[in-house]
């Protein structure tokens, strides 16, 4: 069974606009949107605003695949529906949309290290709760879905992207309202074999720890000032990485 919060749990004060929700899928994302919209839509004091969004989901879908109604394009349908949502409602945004990574493959690196997490007194497996398809050999599909979703991820970037341009017509009557949005698909792209066991959180072997989001968000960093062509791929991992300096010549890449 995979468990998902029905009602959104909100607190500006401590998530800070941080609309994730435990066990959620894009199913969610309506909610999480209609969440942000409150503080930064319209009639807000951020709407003009220059802000910074970021949309990392995926996992929680790709883990219950097996489950009736799931599917690569519905994923990526979500996706493209929300975002369509969210920039109809705000301007001065730039938006970044994260891939997910071959997570299966670090599923398959925490069995080898059986003693890592720490068993709950009832000896449950959390896991099975968490990655319900991951049961019965479900990990090894689970790469395959993996590349299906980013997949779909990318249609429904570069959908939104078409949609923010317009028309041609649109275009050359200046009809275009949306030249202050920019959204960019940033590869989070880790080399799995360089990521150690315990860069997972060893209470459930299933959610990223400190050291994978120090790196993560390193990376992401590094990505932003990097064209399409130059995007980083398969990055060793290195949790105490530098945090990139940009330059005078750099720029936020929107392309």
């Amino acid at each position: 069974m995979l468990y998902q919060l029905t009602v959104l749990i909100t607190s500006p004060s401590v998530d800070h606009l941080n609309a994730a929700q435990t066990g959620a899928t894009t199913a969610g994302l309506p909610d999480q949107v209609d969440y942000v919209l409150k503080y930064i839509g319209p009639r807000t004091r951020l709407i003009n605003e220059w802000k910074m969004i970021n949309l990392y989901i995926g996992y929680n879908d790709i883990s219950s695949f097996c489950l009736p109604g799931m599917s690569p394009e519905k994923y990526g349908n979500e996706i493209y529906n929300n975002l369509k949502r969210l920039i109809d409602n705000t301007d001065n945004a730039f938006i970044n949309v994260l891939t997910i990574e071959r997570y299966d493959q670090l599923l398959m690196k925490i069995s080898e290290h059986p003693d890592y997490v720490k068993q709950f007194a009832d000896k449950m497996n959390i896991r099975n709760y968490e990655c319900v398809c991951c049961a019965n050999g479900g990990i090894e599909k689970i790469g395959a879905q993996v590349e299906l979703y980013n997949n779909q991820l990318e249609i429904a970037v570069n959908r939104i992207k078409q949609y923010i341009d317009g028309t041609i017509v649109d275009q050359l009557l200046g009809l275009n309202r949306r030249n202050k949005i920019a959204i960019v698909l940033q590869p989070l792209d880790m080399n799995t074999a360089t990521v150690p066991y315990d860069a997972t959180s060893n209470l459930d072997g299933f959610h990223p720890n400190l050291k994978t989001y120090r790196f993560a968000s390193r990376l992401l960093w590094r990505q932003l000032f990097l064209k399409k062509s130059e995007k980083l791929r398969n990055q060793d991992f290195d949790s105490d990485a530098p945090v990139y300096c940009p330059t005078a010549d750099d720029r936020i890449q929107s392309e």
